[in-house]
């Protein structure tokens, strides 16, 4: 009896805590990392018994994943841009679509400037 309880368990916990358990950390979702549940727990258990505890965690890790992930949206764009620029000097296409096609050669500078700066912070978080 009063011994402290942490965990992840949700309900289980919650249904402890009714009990009477001392429930000190209960938290967590499915987003949460098994060294964040470990880190909260060691910090409540330390809080608990007045023990001092600083967290020692390492370096983050960056990954090129990510960022090629949300960059996907725009590198789509701008090919799309470009093959639709391409074709326009290709095929015979109806006036009214003229100055849509120009609108797009227009938007080319800035897509290719958007798409170099995309490209100079992948290759800093891969480096």
């Amino acid at each position: 009896a009063g011994l402290p309880v942490v965990g992840t368990g949700g309900s289980s916990l919650g249904e402890a805590a009714r009990m009477g358990v001392s429930v000190l950390e209960a938290g967590g979702s499915v987003g949460t990392t098994p060294r964040s549940r470990a880190v909260a727990a060691a910090a409540a258990l330390a809080a608990h018994w007045r023990l001092p505890y600083s967290v020692q965690l390492p370096p983050p890790q960056l990954g090129l994943g990510p960022v090629l992930d949300a960059t996907l949206p725009v590198t789509l764009s701008l090919s799309l841009c470009v093959a639709a620029a391409s074709a326009a000097t290709v095929l015979p296409l109806p006036p009214p679509l003229h100055g849509r096609i120009d609108g797009l050669r227009a938007l080319l500078p800035l897509a290719a400037a958007a798409a170099t700066r995309v490209n100079g912070a992948a290759a800093g978080v891969h480096a």
